[in-house]
């Protein structure tokens, strides 16, 4: 086929689809996935454009393409190295980025194996950068750890003393590359705060990378946040059939666990600012970033050419 025929049809595609009635729906939802990225200088390729989508109807692969083809056309968006972002975004070095958090996963990896040996631990994912393969060198490593029904705050303590033997704990004066347990939550707090729900956090619990995974709890803890999957109208939500695992009691452990919460709770009581502390949840967010993400994403959606 010549390049005139070839560019004919593809103006013909272009004009097929800008005359259908969904089109602005499939445009807005591709932007705005865009914009999102943006904030984390993240740009996309097709598979993770169309399957994180930000729609709450599913959009066919096939209309996600001729959109990104028109969008290219009107110089709204630029495609590097087979992947998309909006024209405001800077030169990524995917390939470095992905490179460092593969080398971050395996050092979360051999420590996991190590903590998983802790009885009551059930769950070990890693979040944020790391987990979204778009770490710079120096990043540290998230962890997120789900415990047994009152046994978090005993965990913790464990998880703390193993990662400072091997060296491995972050602290303010050693961030770099070294291990972050700041979540903590027991089986009967899987669920995220209603408060909290919003496109940031849904991506979160979407892009979380298991590393260790006993009981279902992984797929429990999806089901519990099935509200994550309402931002994501291509993503499919997995098929659950869990299992009911009863705990046993043990009144002895019961009160090492209430030691465990009250020792450490004094400890922090001078270093506290807005972390949650309770007793089945631990989330270190001293420096949240969840306004400024949000602020920053509405911000260049406000932008984008129309």
């Amino acid at each position: 086929m010549s390049q005139n025929n070839k560019k004919y049809f593809r103006k013909e595609k272009r004009k097929r689809i800008t005359q259908s009635s969904g089109t602005g729906r499939v445009e807005n939802a591709v932007l705005d996935t865009l914009s999102y990225r943006s904030v984390f200088d993240y740009p996309m390729n097709f598979y993770q454009l169309s399957t994180f989508l930000l729609t709450k109807k599913r959009i066919s692969h096939a209309a996600v393409s001729v959109v990104l083809e028109k969008l290219l056309y009107e110089n709204k968006i630029v495609e590097n190295n087979r992947k998309f972002s909006l024209r405001t975004a800077g030169l990524v070095p995917w390939r470095k980025r992905g490179k460092n958090s593969r080398k971050l996963l395996k050092k979360a990896t051999r420590a996991t194996k190590i903590l998983a040996r802790i009885p009551w631990v059930v769950f070990v994912g890693v979040t944020g950068s790391v987990a979204a393969y778009n770490a710079t060198k120096n990043d540290d490593i998230d962890l997120f750890i789900v415990t047994k029904t009152h046994r978090l705050w005993l965990t913790r303590g464990f998880v703390f003393v193993i990662l400072k033997i091997l060296g491995e704990l972050r602290t303010d004066a050693k961030p770099s590359r070294k291990l972050c347990p700041n979540i903590f939550v027991d089986n009967n707090n899987l669920a995220w705060n209603k408060r909290n729900r919003n496109v940031y956090i849904a991506h979160e619990i979407v892009m979380l990378h298991p590393l260790f995974d006993r009981e279902q709890t992984y797929f429990r803890f999806l089901k519990e946040n099935n509200w994550a999957f309402n931002f994501f109208g291509n993503l499919q939500e997995p098929q659950y059939e869990l299992k009911t695992e009863k705990q046993k009691n043990n009144r002895l452990v019961n009160i090492f666990e209430k030691l465990a919460y009250k020792t450490q709770l004094a400890y922090m009581k001078d270093k506290k600012t807005i972390e949650i502390t309770t007793q089945g949840v631990i989330h270190f967010n001293k420096s949240d970033n969840t306004k400024r993400i949000l602020e920053s994403f509405e911000r260049l959606k406000a932008k984008l050419p129309t």
